[in-house]
Parts: structure tokens; C-alpha cells; sequence
């Protein structure tokens, strides 16, 4: 991974790390931070590369050993774009993925993969680098979240949204466009692809703690743990001491206005729904317990949860969010706790569990769209 400045060569990251701790290694090829290396980086004698992603570019370097040192002779990333002839084999082979993939993922809920689902008439950015680009698409996704699970919050990260909208010529996207969005992760109640959204109830001091681990982020993923909220606002001030950047809270939106909300320590009586992804609410969980700082999970009573958060099973639509407008039942809940994990199945638009006879208990489900 390679950390790209504003502007200049790049001179930072942990790939440029283990080439300076481990001068034995000849190349090193990067990947996961997305970075287009257009000069190889030499560190430590080690030449460092990396081609971007989503096959946009690919990698040549050339390099020469002379008594045993390393020479690049050349290097150039070559564009991929469709000047480029696909090789039939491969196209045929990415054809049946997308058959399969429609077939199991999105023909339940009544989509196939490449079906229109919405027109944009400008691109919304992605960029990890220009978070202020990025900020409708990284609102709207958010938004959709608290939406969906009906809390007074939503939290997610800049990082969490993984693809862009591009309008290309037309502005249609289609469902596999809208589903890119937001593909990581498998379902807690519904095994298929896509991560669960989870709801607990957080103190305005938690949620502060919240916003300042993202705020504070990781220098080898720049951009990328920027916090994206819904249903608040925030004040914050990078120049104050790390965990005590945020100095106001606001709850609410444009159309019903904002309130202050209490995030001093003595905020522990009042109790917000904080809805996030499962992932990124383990996340949280995790480096709040490394940090020191106070984040317990709550039910709506104020007692803390033991269990897991209340997970919400995926619906009937692909490229859409389907929740229940009814929580299953709380025998529903345990099994999913304490038993087997439920299977939810969708039979003419309504979702049911498989978990037991006892457990059989159907909703209506409300589409969300995003």
C-alpha cells in the first residue's frame, strides 16, 4: 500500500515500509489502495509498483540484475479501455459469472444484473482523496441507511462506499451498478451477498467517540475513515488534541431543523439509534477497546447488549434495501442469537424464517431505495 500525497512522488506507505525492513526482496507490486503508480517508487534498492484497480490499467516493469543488484530497465502502465479487443474465451467465461450471478442473487428479488434501475446526468465520485467530491454519494448511501433501519442516526465510513456512479453516455446504471455501492460482506439473516445493517443505541458521548476515531484515520489509507453521517451534523476542530476534535453535535435534518445534543461525559442518560453497516460497527467496537474510549452497545432500555446487535434481513430487491416494517418475532431474534442462523426466503414479496415451525412468522417488507 502506498500513501499518495496531495501533490509530489509518492515517499510513504507500508509497501515502501517492508521494502526499507526487508532489502531481500526484489519487487514489490502493491495493491488495495487503488494507487496508479505511473514511476516505480526505488526504496532501499527496491523497486515498488502498483496498477491502480478494477483492471483500469496493467503493469509492466522490465527490471535487470547486474552482480546481483536490481536495474529497472523499464516500466509503464498501459491503459484498459475498450480500444482493446476482449479475448472471447475470457468474455465467454465473464458472461456465465453474470448469469450465475443474476440467477442467484438478483432474479429472486426481481432484478437481473445488467436491468436499468435509475439515471444520473452527472458522475458521483468516489474519491478518497477529494472527500469533498465524494460527499452526495457518500451522504446519499448513508441517508438510505438510516432510512431503511429507521434510526435517529446513521455512521459510515468514506471507505465503506466502494464504487462510484459514472453517467458515461447515456447517465443509466443499471442494478449491478447501484449494487457496487456497497457489495462487501455476507447476510446475518440472509446468507446471500452484501453486508447485514445493524442498530444499537448509543449515548451523544458515544457518538462523539465514534466521529473521532474516524476523524483521526490511518495515514496509509488516507480519505478513507472520513466519517459520512445521516440524520446530524458536526462541528470539529483538527487542531485540538487527539478524541476531543468534535465540539458540537446536532441531531436532525434540513426539514425538521437540528437540536444540540449533550456529548460531555454526563451525556449517559439519553439514548440515540446508531444504525451502521455490521462490519463497520465491529470496526468501531474493536478500536474503541484499543483506544480507551467508551463505547458499549445498548438496547433501547439502556442495558447492555450481550448479544449481538439487532441485524435486519435483506428483502426481495437487489439494488434496493428491503426491511421489515414489523421486527420478527423475539423468539426470531434468539434463534438468530443463540441457534442456527435463519434463513430468510422471499415468497411473493413477503420474507419468512426456516429456522423452526415455531419461528415461522411473516412480514410485510418496505422497499428503500437508494
Amino acid at each position: 500500500m502506498c500513501e499518495k500525497p496531495k501533490s509530489g512522488p509518492i515517499t510513504e506507505g507500508e509497501d515502501i515500509d517492508l521494502a526499507r525492513a526487508v532489502p531481500e526482496i526484489d519487487v514489490i507490486v502493491g495493491g488495495h489502495t487503488h494507487t496508479f503508480v505511473r514511476q516505480p517508487i526505488i526504496a532501499n534498492g527496491t523497486p515498488v509498483v502498483q496498477a491502480g484497480c478494477y483492471g483500469a490499467a496493467l503493469g509492466e516493469l522490465v527490471i535487470r540484475m547486474e552482480g546481483g543488484k536490481r536495474k529497472v530497465e523499464s516500466y509503464k502502465l498501459h491503459t484498459i479501455d475498450d480500444t482493446i479487443p476482449g479475448d472471447p474465451r475470457l468474455a465467454n467465461a465473464v458472461d456465465a459469472f453474470k448469469a450465475e450471478t443474476s440467477r442467484i442473487l438478483f432474479a429472486p428479488r426481481g432484478f437481473a444484473i445488467d436491468e436499468p434501475l435509475a439515471m444520473i446526468d452527472r458522475d458521483w465520485s468516489n474519491s478518497f482523496f477529494d472527500l469533498t467530491a465524494s460527499m452526495p454519494l457518500g451522504n446519499l448511501t448513508t441517508d438510505a441507511i438510516r432510512h431503511a433501519a429507521k434510526a435517529d442516526v446513521a455512521l459510515n465510513a468514506a471507505g465503506m462506499v466502494r464504487a462510484g456512479l459514472t453517467k458515461g453516455n447515456s447517465g443509466v446504471q443499471t442494478v449491478y451498478d447501484v449494487f457496487l455501492l456497497a457489495p462487501l460482506g455476507i447476510g446475518v439473516a440472509d446468507q446471500s451477498a452484501g453486508g447485514s445493517l445493524v442498530v444499537v443505541y448509543l449515548t451523544g458521548r458515544e457518538i462523539k467517540n465514534c466521529l473521532e476515531f474516524l476523524l483521526i484515520g490511518n495515514p496509509n489509507l488516507p480519505g478513507q475513515y472520513f466519517p459520512r453521517v445521516s440524520g446530524m451534523r458536526f462541528r470539529y476542530d483538527l487542531s485540538r488534541p487527539k478524541f476531543d476534535a468534535v465540539t458540537q453535535i446536532e441531531l436532525g435534518d434540513l426539514t425538521r431543523g437540528y437540536r444540540t445534543i449533550d456529548i460531555s461525559d454526563k451525556s449517559s442518560t439519553n439514548l440515540y439509534s446508531v444504525a451502521c453497516n455490521l462490519y463497520f460497527g465491529l470496526v468501531l467496537i474493536s478500536v474503541s477497546r484499543k483506544a480507551g474510549v467508551s463505547l458499549v452497545p445498548k438496547k433501547r432500555t439502556g442495558h447492555r447488549s450481550n448479544r449481538a446487535p439487532r441485524h435486519y434481513p435483506k428483502g426481495r430487491k437487489a439494488g434496493l434495501i428491503c426491511f421489515p416494517r414489523k421486527e420478527p418475532s423475539s423468539r426470531i431474534r434468539r434463534c438468530a442469537v443463540l441457534g442456527p442462523i435463519p434463513r430468510w426466503r422471499s415468497r411473493n414479496g413477503r420474507l419468512s424464517c426456516n429456522i423452526s415451525r415455531r419461528c415461522q412468522r411473516k412480514t410485510t417488507g418496505e422497499l428503500v431505495r437508494w
